[in-house]
């Protein structure tokens, strides 16, 4: 059987998660992602974990963000057009 460790950039060797046991849950495959190590508040993660149930915290704090991303992108969108429209009002009297 093939070994299902990883060499790391730091030298040190880290399991695969069917190593460590862990399973992935049913749905589609993860695409579009990347892994990452973060820290954050505990009452932020003791919240998100209340709201997931049986969904996954993670992905309600991927939601979150996304939507948080969305509306940024939203509101310079709404900035722009209402700057344009101002402006062709401006130069049409």
């Amino acid at each position: 059987m093939a070994s299902t460790k990883k060499r790391r950039g730091n030298g040190r060797t880290t399991a695969s998660p069917r190593a460590a046991g862990a399973r992935r849950r049913s749905g589609p495959p993860v695409r579009d992602k990347v892994r990452i190590t973060i820290w954050l508040d505990e009452p932020i993660v003791e919240h998100f974990k209340r709201l997931a149930g049986e969904r996954g915290y993670q992905t309600l704090i991927n939601e979150a963000l996304r939507r948080t991303v969305d509306r940024e992108v939203l509101e310079d969108t709404l900035r722009r057009v209402v700057r344009d429209e101002v402006g062709r009002m401006r130069n049409a009297r």
